[in-house]
């Protein structure tokens, strides 16, 4: 607008100069009029001039800050799509932690059901290892009764060959029962020799076995 406002003004004084040339009297006035508007227009062509590249910055700049925009939008992009992938390991994370603290929980449940299996088998070892010595220990009664058997019978069997050497072979009461002439004194030794093989026959008489207290049946 001033540099319409400008020029209008700057043709006006190009008519006016001319018309007062053609007149006697224009003189000095016009000519400082004409020098002013000339001033005005360079002054105004230089603001021109400054605006042309102020506004010609201003789209450099506009273009910058365009590109500047675009960069972060890219930006913003690439850090929407981080935060989206973080999202998803974060949630990749915590199911897998649930599933560790499941898996922790199944071992701990599974290490005190083991522990109880433990404490139990400790208890069957112990019965079994106490009844093994009863065992054993019953097996060495036994045997050791055995062994009085074989030597109560190894005795019983010298003293019935004892005997039968002292009756040449034939039964002590058989020899009592026959009529043989034997004298008081000779039935008497008869009479004396059955009742010493009768109370070496019960010292040599063995007892029943006796075992051991029966085994614990375990379940």
């Amino acid at each position: 607008m001033r540099i319409l406002m400008a020029t209008g003004l700057l043709l006006l004084l190009a008519c006016g100069s001319f018309t007062v040339q053609a007149e006697a009297d224009a003189g000095a006035a016009s000519q400082q009029a004409l020098r002013k508007a000339q001033g005005l227009l360079r002054q105004l062509m230089e603001e021109k001039t400054a605006l042309q590249a102020e506004l010609a910055k201003l789209k450099q700049d506009s273009e910058a800050a365009k590109q500047q925009a675009a960069k972060l939008d890219k930006e913003l992009g690439a850090t929407k799509t981080d935060f989206a992938r973080l999202q998803i390991s974060q949630q990749e994370l915590n199911d897998k932690l649930q599933g560790e603290s499941a898996e922790r929980s199944r071992l701990s449940q599974s290490y005190t059901a083991l522990q109880g299996v433990q404490q139990n088998t400790a208890a069957t070892l112990k019965q079994y290892q106490q009844d093994h010595a009863l065992l054993l220990s019953a097996v060495q009664e036994r045997e050791a009764w055995i062994a009085q058997c074989g030597e109560s019978n190894k005795k019983l069997l010298e003293l019935q060959q004892e005997l039968l050497s002292r009756y040449d072979g034939k039964n002590l009461w058989d020899v009592i029962r026959q009529n043989e002439p034997f004298t008081g004194i000779a039935k008497t030794g008869a009479e004396n020799a059955a009742q010493e093989y009768h109370f070496k026959q019960e010292d040599l008489r063995v007892q029943p076995f006796q075992g051991a207290a029966p085994v614990t049946q375990v379940p």
